[in-house]
Parts: structure tokens; sequence; C-alpha cells
């Protein structure tokens, strides 16, 4: 996965442009900043506990070398690694490189990618990706337009999203199409999402656990 090769090459463009021997704690960038703090402090160490985990499949310390990659503007590693860290389960890499392919961001749109990686993230419970999904059977972006299929997808992101005052919720997504819809579609609808939520349970995210 290049993991070992690219990493000294990154540590010395780090090195370069942010100077991190010099910089203060508040100056370094963000994503820095966070392998330094896994670290304990050790920029280096945290660096290599990254690249030892992402080499064993976490998928979140894969995504923290793309972003580490994205800060110093090298933006080839960065979709290299941000689709590793997507083909390893991790629900944000997931969700960046689905909305990135949805609008376009490194290239022309690509909504049947988009659509695949979305149902992906939606498999792992991320709302974005649920949400998307409704947007893109409801607007017929990959293949003709689904009604029944959006409506699912609205109204189960409304299920199992906690509401957030101010905010557009997923209910009104589904409340919006609702009416091309019969009973007997809706009902069936509803046991479905029943199913869904039964044959997919959360999974708890791998996360990075600092050097101790």
């Amino acid at each position: 996965m290049y993991f070992r090769k690219n990493l000294y090459i990154l540590l010395l463009l780090l090195i370069g442009i942010t100077g991190l021997s010099h910089y203060s704690y508040s100056q370094e960038q963000q994503t820095v900043s966070i392998v330094k703090d896994i670290g304990n402090g050790n920029f280096d160490a945290g660096l290599e506990h990254v690249i030892a985990l992402a080499k064993d499949g976490n998928g979140a310390a894969t995504f923290l070398i793309a972003n580490l990659h994205l800060d110093i503007g090298n933006i080839e590693e960065f979709k290299k690694y941000l689709r590793i860290a997507a083909e390893q389960n991790n629900p944000t890499a997931i969700k960046f490189l689905a909305t990135s392919l949805y609008k376009g961001t490194f290239s022309e749109p690509d909504f049947e990618k988009a659509r695949e990686w979305f149902e992906r993230g939606a498999a792992l419970r991320n709302i974005n990706s649920m949400m998307y999904l409704g947007i893109i059977n409801r607007d017929g972006l990959s293949k003709e337009a689904n009604p029944q299929e959006a409506y699912f997808w609205f109204s189960l992101a409304g299920f199992l999203k906690q509401q957030v005052p101010g905010q557009k919720e997923p209910k009104e997504f589904a409340k919006e199409i609702e009416h091309l819809l019969d009973d007997e579609v809706i009902h069936s609808t509803n046991k479905r999402i029943s199913q869904w939520i039964l044959n997919n349970p959360e999974v708890k995210p791998q996360g990075i656990t600092p050097i101790k």
C-alpha cells in the first residue's frame, strides 16, 4: 500500500513546509497536531505509529495519512490514501470519497460510483450517505428516478438520526415525496426499514490509540 515508501517523503515535506522543530503547538496545522498528540508530543513517533496502524488495516489511521497529504497540497497522494481508507471501511473516508465523486471535486461527477460508495457508507449507518442516496434516487442522477427508494433512504435516515434544532430533518425530505407513493408502498417501506435495522447493527468505527 506504499505506506513505508512514502513515509519519509511525507515527513520531509512536512518538516520543510511547517518547520515542525521550530513551530509552537498552536502554529502547527491541525492534522499535524493530532499526529503529535498520538506520539505523546513526538511527531516522528506519532507518524510511525499511524503508519503501522494503517498497514494493519486501520482506516482511521489511513484517513489521517490522507489528510496529512492534503495539508501539504499533495492531492494525488491524498486521493490514493483516501481510497485506501475507504476500502478499509472508514466511514468518514467513504463519505468524503463518495461526496467528491458526487460533486466532481477532482474530476467530472460520477453519480454511479458515488452511489456505490454511498451504499457502502449507508451500510455502516452513515446518515449523510443515506441522505445522498435519497437525493440520487429522488432526482434520478445515476439511473431512473425511484421515489420509493428515495423515500426508504430518507425515512431510514430520519429514524436513525438525532434531531438537531434549526436543521431540515430527513423525515421532512421523506414527507415531500410521500404523495408519490400509495399506502401499500409506504407500509412495505416501513417494514423494510425495520428489517434493515435488524440486518445492519451499529458497528463501532476504528480509532487511533495513542502511544503509551
